[in-house]
C-alpha cells in the first residue's frame, strides 16, 4: 500500500478495508450471474437484516485477485468477534446520528439553527471516532486491514486538526448545554438574558415541560427547537434575534466554528464508514441463518489443493426453507488432479440446478471474502464467474429458444477470460441429441482449453465421457422408490445410456402396458 496524507496531516499506510492496495473502484459492474445463481435473493435477505444502509454496490464487483479476498477474510474474521462487532455497530450508530444532524442542518431555515446543527454533527463525529479508538485499543484486532486502520485512526486523533476541532466543539456544546435563556415580560415588552445552569439558575422543569404545561396542545408533544422540529415558531425566532443582538460575542465562536470546519470529514475515515456495512450486514445475516440451523465456514483459497467442498447447500433456497422448516439437503464434490468440469445428469427435479447454483454461490462468496454455505471448502483463485441458464423463447426478439441460447453463449465464449468458473445449465435442450452433443462438446473443450473449471448440467449423458478432464455425476434417486428424489449429487463411474425417462413414464402411468390397458378399457365401453 502506498503512503498517503490524511486530512489532519498525519501520514499512514491505510486506505480501505475492502481493497488491500487501496485501489478505488469508481464504477461497479452489474454482474450477469447474480440472477442466474439467485444471489439477488440472498442480497435481499442480507439487506433486510441491515436496513440502515444500501449494501448492494459492494456485491456488484469481485476483488481483482486472491490477495484481496484473503485480506477481506481476515477482516471479516475480526468483525465476527462479538466485542469488536458491538464496538463497530455502535460506531456506525454514532456516525448515523452525525449524518442525521447534517440532514437537519441542510433543511433548517434559520442560519443560527444551521450553525447549531453543524456543531452537533461535528461533535457526534468526534465522539464516535474517540469511542471507537478506545475500543480498538482494548480489543486489538488481528487482521492487517483493521490493524492498519487503527494505527491510522490513532495518528489522526492525535493530530492538530482533530485535537482543535474536538476541543472547540466540546467547549461550544458545553456552553449551550449549560446555558438557559431567561425571558422577562413587562407589559408589551420582553427582555432576554442568559444564565448559566451551574451559576445557580433555579428551575424545576424543562423547557419542553414548561411549554407543554403553559400552552397545552392535545395530541402533540412540544419539543425544543434545537432538538425537535427544525422550524422555529415566530415568537421563538424573535427571542433568538433579540438574544443574538444583545450577546453577539456568544455566537461569534459558533459562526467561526461553522466556517472553519465546513469541510471537516477525513476522506479515509469517511470511506471506512461507507465500507464497514459490507461486513456488518453479512455478519447479521449469517447470525440469523446460523440460529436457524445453517452452517457456514471460512473457505481456504489454495490452488495447490483440490477444489472441493463438503456440506454445501444453496443459500438462497435455505433463506426460503427456514421460513417453512423444510430440511436443507447438502452435497459434496471434489475435482481430483486434472479434472476441470463436472457433467451432471439425472432425473428432472432431482436437484441438479440447485447443486450448480450452490457451487456458483460458493465461488462467489469466497471471492468476495465472506463465509460460505458449507461445512468445509477449498476454492481455487478464480478470475471470474460465467453462467448460462436455460431461458424461454423471447417474444420481444422473435428468436427461438436455441437462438436465444446461442446469443447468450457467444459473449461468454468470446470473453478473454482465463481461469474462470463456468456454470452451464440445460443448454441445447431443443436441438437433436446428435447436434446437442457436438455443440456441447465444443463448449466444454473451449473452456477447458482456457484453464477454466465448471459444471455442466445436461440431459446428455454422452458429455460425461469426453475424457479425464470431465467428471460424470448424477442426481441420485431412492434405491427402493425410483420416483423419490434424494437431491443428492453423486459421482457416476459409468454414466447410464438413458435420460432417466423411465421413472417419469412409470410415475405418470404412461408405460406401454398401462396405455394399452386404458385403450382396451375405453373400447369395451
Amino acid at each position: 500500500m502506498k503512503t498517503i496524507t490524511t486530512f489532519g496531516g498525519a501520514e499512514m499506510n491505510f486506505q480501505s478495508i475492502l481493497y488491500d492496495h487501496g485501489k478505488e473502484i469508481h464504477r461497479f459492474t452489474q454482474l450477469d450471474f447474480l440472477v442466474d445463481l439467485n444471489i439477488d435473493q440472498i442480497y435481499k435477505a442480507v439487506q433486510d437484516c441491515f436496513p440502515e444502509q444500501d449494501v448492494k454496490r459492494f456485491w456488484n464487483h469481485l476483488p481483482e485477485d486472491k490477495g484481496c479476498s484473503l485480506y477481506r477474510q481476515e477482516i471479516y474474521r475480526d468483525v465476527k468477534e462479538r466485542s469488536l462487532n458491538r464496538a463497530l455497530e455502535n460506531y456506525l450508530k454514532q456516525i448515523r446520528q452525525s449524518r442525521t444532524f447534517c440532514r437537519r442542518k441542510e433543511k433548517a431555515p434559520a442560519k443560527l439553527q444551521r450553525q447549531f446543527w453543524h456543531l452537533r454533527e461535528v461533535s457526534a463525529y468526534c465522539q464516535g471516532l474517540k469511542d471507537l479508538n478506545v475500543k480498538l485499543d482494548r480489543l486489538r484486532p488481528a487482521s492487517a486491514g483493521l490493524s492498519a486502520f487503527h494505527t491510522y485512526l490513532r495518528s489522526y486523533l492525535s493530530g492538530d486538526f482533530f485535537s482543535k476541532m474536538q476541543e472547540r466543539s466540546g467547549a461550544l456544546i458545553h456552553f449551550f448545554e449549560t446555558t438557559r435563556l431567561v425571558l422577562r415580560i413587562d407589559g408589551n415588552q420582553f427582555q432576554v438574558d442568559s444564565v448559566s445552569v451551574v451559576e445557580g439558575l433555579k428551575t424545576d422543569t424543562t423547557y419542553e415541560a414548561f411549554l407543554q404545561n403553559t400552552f397545552p396542545v392535545k395530541g402533540k408533544t412540544i419539543q425544543a427547537p434545537f432538538s425537535g422540529d427544525i422550524n422555529l415558531c415566530e415568537f421563538e425566532a424573535e427571542i433568538l434575534d433579540a438574544f443574538q443582538g444583545k450577546h453577539k460575542y456568544l455566537f461569534r465562536d459558533l459562526a467561526q466554528f461553522d466556517k472553519d470546519y465546513e469541510n471537516y470529514l477525513d476522506p479515509t475515515l469517511d470511506r471506512f464508514h461507507e465500507e464497514l456495512p459490507f461486513y456488518l450486514s453479512f455478519c447479521r445475516f449469517e447470525d440469523q441463518m446460523t440460529q436457524a440451523g445453517c452452517v457456514f465456514c471460512v473457505p481456504s483459497i489454495d490452488d495447490t489443493q483440490p477444489f472441493e467442498a463438503s456440506g454445501l447447500y444453496d443459500l438462497a433456497l435455505a433463506c426460503r426453507n427456514i421460513r417453512t422448516h423444510i430440511p436443507i439437503v447438502s452435497n459434496e464434490f471434489i475435482y481430483k488432479d486434472g479434472e476441470q468440469f463436472l457433467v451432471v445428469n439425472g432425473p428432472n427435479q432431482g436437484g441438479k440446478t440447485t447443486f450448480a447454483r450452490s457451487m456458483g454461490q460458493l465461488v462467489y462468496f469466497t471471492l468476495l471474502g465472506l463465509d460460505v454455505p458449507a461445512s468445509s471448502a477449498n476454492v481455487l483463485p478464480f478470475t471470474d464467474i460465467l453462467t448460462h441458464f436455460s431461458v424461454e423463447e423471447s417474444v420481444e426478439t422473435g428468436y427461438g429458444k436455441l437462438k436465444e441460447e446461442l446469443v447468450r453463449l457467444a459473449p461468454m465464449m468470446k470473453k478473454d477470460t482465463k481461469s474462470a468458473f463456468v456454470i452451464i445449465n440445460e443448454l441445447f435442450t431443443t436441438a437433436a441429441n446428435y447436434d446437442a452433443c457436438i455443440m456441447g462438446k465444443k463448449v466444454l473443450e473451449h473452456f477447458i482449453a482456457r484453464d477454466c473449471h465448471g459444471i455442466y448440467v445436461t440431459h446428455l449423458w454422452e458429455l460425461g465421457r469426453l475424457g479425464e478432464q470431465v467428471v460424470s455425476m448424477r442426481a441420485d434417486i431412492d434405491e427402493k422408490d425410483h420416483h423419490k428424489r434424494t437431491f443428492r449429487i453423486i459421482r457416476d463411474q459409468s454414466p447410464p445410456e438413458t435420460a432417466y425417462a423411465g421413472d417419469v413414464v412409470e410415475k405418470h402411468h404412461l408405460t406401454y402396458e398401462e396405455i394399452m390397458a386404458r385403450m382396451a378399457e375405453s373400447t369395451h365401453r
